[in-house]
């Protein structure tokens, strides 16, 4: 069974499909006219994955591992014998709405751009783009974690008060839209990690009971871990996860001078984040894209995601 949105490529369409049990990359012509869900009979030459990496960026061999990926299959013959509807399906659809809103409404660096930045997929982003970003030492600005959270939780609050008053659905019902974002984008580490800790803290609300932050961290790193050990050695994991770890850790020793103005201590506070994530991340920047940004005390004045977040799951 397909069990991915085929996209189109060079050799032609490449999906994921489900053998035995087990995942294969497969790769159908062009006019095949597979989608996800179909339940396909297929007869072709199964392959190992190569292992090889590119400055930047992580293994091959790693990225498939990360999905279960057993091997690659280039498709001879298949036959299409039915299609299977399932729960997950919804979901699918609606990130695949979404991407071909974005194409249809802007050029295509600013789509890819879109569709990075709101639905997580960076396959399509520019060349240029991405270059531009390791170059000043943003790489894991990129990734879905807490901004778009934080954003989710407080519109989603501003909207919900106006409807509900009671308190405590109204922060189910945030539980709820938190699962069905990540449902849409597929999963995505960082933003898991940024989900659960964020359901933890609202349950903790709930329960009345006082939320840890190390705490909430470490089941969210387990969470990932247990459904797939490999996340481990991704570059993604890891600066999300050691990013996060410096602004717990050593932002609250670097803020102890104290600033009255409410504009100052608000860049204040951002550069001081700053620093705290840079200065865990720096040995990680270095192994995964072998380059040091000096300009990241400037483009990280926008790095709001995670004070964002924070401030924002403190009033919940």
């Amino acid at each position: 069974m397909i069990i991915e949105e085929p996209k189109e490529t060079e050799t032609g369409l490449n999906t994921t499909i489900k053998v035995n049990g087990k995942k294969y990359i497969a790769t159908f012509n062009k006019n095949s006219g597979i989608k996800y869900g179909d339940i396909v009979k297929i007869s072709g030459e199964i392959r190992s994955i190569s292992n090889y990496k590119n400055q930047g960026n992580s293994s091959y061999l790693v990225l498939f591992k990360k999905k279960n990926i057993h091997g690659k299959i280039k498709v001879q013959k298949y036959y299409k014998i039915g299609h299977s509807n399932n729960f997950y399906s919804i979901f699918i659809k609606i990130r695949k709405i979404l991407k071909n809103k974005y194409e249809k409404l802007y050029p295509q660096k600013v789509s890819s751009f879109l569709e990075a930045l709101v639905l997580g997929n960076k396959e399509n982003l520019d060349s240029s783009i991405t270059q531009t970003i390791q170059e000043n030492g943003l790489s894991h600005m990129m990734a879905i974690s807490g901004m778009h959270i934080g954003i989710i939780i407080l519109l989603l609050k501003k909207i919900i008060n106006l409807i509900l008053k009671d308190n405590r659905i109204n922060k189910i019902i945030i539980i709820v839209f938190l699962i069905i974002f990540n449902l849409i984008i597929g999963f995505i580490s960082s933003a898991i990690r940024a989900t659960v800790m964020a359901i933890l803290v609202i349950i903790c609300g709930l329960l009345h009971r006082k939320s840890n932050v190390w705490t909430n961290l470490s089941i969210s790193s387990l969470i990932i871990l247990i459904t797939n050990p490999y996340n481990l050695i991704d570059s993604s994991f890891l600066l999300s996860f050691t990013s996060t770890v410096g602004i717990i850790h050593l932002y609250p020793k670097l803020k102890k001078i104290q600033i009255k103005n409410k504009i100052l201590k608000y860049f204040y506070e951002i550069f001081l984040i700053s620093v705290s994530v840079n200065i865990f991340i720096f040995p990680l920047t270095i192994y995964y894209f072998k380059k040091i940004s000096i300009s990241f005390f400037i483009t990280r004045l926008s790095i709001i995601s995670n004070y964002f977040y924070n401030r924002t799951i403190r009033v919940m």
